[in-house]
């Protein structure tokens, strides 16, 4: 009988000694809203179709400023704008850089003399007002990716992009884009073997901006035609020259950007791509990936909601905190963020 018991004890003893037991603590981060706690640098590059057909849509903008940087103004954001045309591929083969210089208005509206806006620009809604207008007497030979390019390499403007901030581009335009190597017009010929592709420009933005294709620091947004219901609106008979803005769409999807109508509400639209780039310029890394559903977030000590629309999500690929709508933090607030780790350390 005592061999039975020394043996079953043995068994439990054994038994005990190599369970092993894991205690995962959960975690807190807590974030100030200052700059040196998060990116609150963004760069805006307009890249605005000037040509004969686009004079309601470059006032729709004009008149319509408040509406894209009200929530920037209100967090104490650092901002730029800067603006550049469809015809500033020009320089490609004019040789003269002048071409894709930032403007700064155009001869019609005048000229505001401060071709980049910041939110220390006095009296900047009166530039704003002539900076988006830069006229409608440019080439009907419309490429945007090429301008985009163009303006960005252009030594005129360097320095423009800081190395801290969020890069967005937002193109206005009624037409298409149809970059290629040669001096002619090739609209509306897709199937022309010459045209870039416009992986080629996502190449160029990733390379200018030092990002990767998981972790980029900018985005392209675009207010152009969407569909051929707004094509109709717009009457193609009298402007045949007008077109769905395909390539623009496809280069905002390939870079999270923001797709709207040039048919559509313009200051509906601008408070969406500004509410995007907030969610964008607002997003708290996490140091540990979390179990989901023991996520809590905090702000001022009051409880946030999980929520796409007023609250917050979490994005996998960046484990990351993102915040939209009304429930974007302002700066100075305090946002506390707790959560069980998925896994030990």
């Amino acid at each position: 009988m005592g061999s039975v018991l020394l043996a079953l004890l043995a068994v439990v003893c054994m038994w005990g000694c190599s369970e092993q037991l894991f205690y995962l603590p959960s975690e807190q981060q807590v974030f100030h809203q200052n700059r040196s706690s998060i990116n609150r640098v963004l760069d805006v590059l307009w890249v605005i179709d000037n040509s004969g057909s686009m004079e309601t849509s470059q006032a729709n903008l004009a008149t319509n400023l408040d509406s894209f940087i009200d929530g920037f103004i209100k967090r104490n954001l650092s901002f730029k704008m800067a603006f550049t045309t469809s015809d500033a591929y020009m320089s490609l083969f004019s040789g003269n850089w002048a071409d894709s210089n930032f403007r700064d208005g155009g001869a019609v509206n005048g000229h505001s003399g401060t071709p980049i806006i910041t939110n220390m620009t006095p009296n900047i809604q009166d530039v704003f007002l002539k900076n988006a207008r830069p006229g409608v007497d440019g080439k009907g030979d419309e490429r945007v990716f090429q301008s985009i390019q163009q303006t960005l390499i252009n030594p005129n403007n360097k320095n423009f992009l800081r190395p801290e901030s969020f890069f967005a581009v937002i193109i206005i335009s009624d037409e298409d884009d149809f970059s290629w190597d040669g001096s002619t017009d090739i609209s509306p010929n897709y199937s022309n073997p010459g045209l870039h592709p416009v992986s080629r420009y996502v190449n160029f933005l990733d390379t200018f901006t030092g990002s990767v294709p998981d972790n980029r620091r900018y985005n392209v947004s675009t207010i152009s035609i969407m569909d051929t219901a707004c094509l109709n609106i717009l009457k193609p008979t009298t402007n045949p020259s007008q077109k769905i803005g395909l390539r623009y769409m496809e280069l905002a999807d390939a870079t999270a950007g923001h797709k709207g109508s040039l048919c559509a509400n313009f200051a509906e639209t601008l408070n969406k791509i500004s509410g995007k780039l907030l969610e964008l310029l607002t997003q708290f890394p996490l140091n540990r990936t979390p179990d989901l559903a023991t996520i809590k977030v905090f702000v001022d000590a009051k409880e946030v909601p999980e929520s796409a629309t007023d609250g917050w999500t979490y994005n996998s690929s960046q484990n990351s905190i993102y915040f939209h709508g009304n429930a974007v933090p302002a700066e100075g607030q305090s946002v506390v963020i707790n959560y069980n780790p998925a896994t030990p350390r």
